[in-house]
């Protein structure tokens, strides 16, 4: 076999591999959801896309497709429960006031593959209760504990996320540094960690006790990730 036929062979080969995790990434990911487990309850699923979200239930009226830009955030309250803020109006008693749909996961848990489209592909802070196994070791890892609540778990930095891992699924979080409002330590004990959360510029404070000082410039490396190596040290970010 000449060399360049095998080389042909080669880059048809790797051709074909490219196209075929191309196509992958670019599948929708669906999940099986009953919504509004106390009002308005209904069944269907849940299609994460390129650029939409869609409801897909035999209620025609019920049924929804959201442009990511009409969503206020998506949050991933656990493997199991997924809620869309959204601008439409809850009706005409509470006028102005957004809407909400709460979907219970009744099939397969939302999976990592989803979270990490999510985090790759959405635009608007997100709400991530979901923190995936690590490919690679973190920047810093310290244990903390959370005063909200009391859980104990660890604070991580890894490349443009921040995350804290706890064994309470509602309270484990993964943020992209973008995503943070706020990000203060009023002493080497303390951390507070304010985030988008709730839509819109609405925020929520996990104030951390931090068990282990944090390493020598870890703010410092937070910082540039919310706003940009040239942002002064203050660590509050513009919207």
């Amino acid at each position: 076999m000449s060399r360049l036929r095998i080389v042909v062979q080669v880059g048809l080969a790797m051709t074909v591999i490219c196209l075929v995790a191309t196509s992958v990434v670019a599948q929708p990911f669906a999940v099986t959801v009953r919504k509004d487990r106390l009002f308005g309850a209904g069944e269907g699923t849940l299609v994460f896309a390129t650029d939409s979200v869609t409801y897909e239930t035999t209620d025609v009226e019920d049924a929804r497709e959201w442009g990511y830009d009409d969503l206020k955030q998506i949050q991933v309250v656990s493997p199991t429960r997924v809620v869309m803020v959204t601008y439409e109006d809850q009706s005409w008693i509470k006028f102005g006031a957004d809407r909400t749909f709460d979907f219970e996961v009744t099939g397969e848990p939302v999976s990592a593959e989803l979270v990490a489209f999510l985090l790759e592909r959405v635009p608007l802070p997100l709400v991530v209760a979901l923190v995936p196994l690590l490919d690679a070791a973190p920047l810093f890892e310290v244990p903390v504990r959370l005063r909200q609540g009391g859980s104990l778990g660890t604070l991580e930095l890894l490349g443009d996320q921040l995350m804290y891992r706890t064994g309470d699924d509602d309270l484990a979080r993964v943020w992209r540094l973008a995503d943070l409002h706020l990000v203060f330590q009023p002493d080497r004990h303390r951390l507070t960690v304010q985030a988008y959360e709730g839509g819109g510029d609405q925020t929520r404070a996990f104030e951390f006790d931090v068990k282990r000082p944090l390493p020598a410039g870890a703010l410092e490396e937070i910082w540039a990730g919310m706003h940009g190596p040239s942002w002064p040290r203050v660590g509050r970010r513009e919207r």
